[in-house]
């Protein structure tokens, strides 16, 4: 498909400065606000670009491209469907992600550990894709890690420092006696 690669980096774009909008405007800052937009652009990241993918492959196919990895047009078999399932579990995985981030977004602390999970899951995933292929393979492997420390390690510290500050203190009253 013409354009993929400036269609993925300007969704990418849009994705990080959506993320950041959105949780600012939910009243989101400091470290907070950047663990969960981190959060909420690794899920959106994953969505487009593997939705990308998918749509990618279908043109391929639909118009008997030959592809750059076997050297053949692209036709339906085993290749093609092992590739388009794995863009439809990633996609699965990333608005998964997304949703625990929003989740993490509105203060809901179980949220990070079910964010972690399924990053870990998502880097077991891609990671034995390394030696298959060398781009996209270390690139999704270095940002699951990415997101694990990012929100396994700046997320705890939020968390912890803006739970103070989210608990309301009661204000003293004057007392009538």
């Amino acid at each position: 498909m013409p354009y993929t690669d400036q269609i993925v980096l300007v969704l990418l774009l849009l994705c990080l400065f959506g993320s950041l909008a959105y949780q600012w405007r939910q009243g989101l800052r400091g470290g907070r606000l950047a663990v969960v937009t981190f959060a909420m652009f690794y899920g959106l990241a994953v969505v487009s670009a593997l939705t990308m993918h998918c749509i990618d492959l279908l043109y391929g196919w639909s118009h008997h491209l030959t592809s750059f990895g076997t050297g053949k047009p692209f036709a339906w078999g085993w290749h093609l469907y092992s590739l388009m399932l794995f863009g439809v579990l990633l996609i699965w995985f990333g608005v998964q992600c997304l949703r625990q981030a929003l989740r993490m977004g509105r203060g809901d602390a179980a949220a990070r550990g079910e964010f972690l999970r399924l990053v870990v899951v998502m880097l077991a995933i891609v990671l034995p894709v390394i030696p298959i292929h060398p781009f996209f393979g270390p690139i999704s492997s270095a940002l699951c890690v990415i997101a694990l420390l990012v929100v396994g390690l700046g997320g705890r510290s939020a968390t912890s420092r803006n739970s103070e500050l989210d608990v309301p203190v009661p204000s003293a009253m004057p007392s009538h006696g």
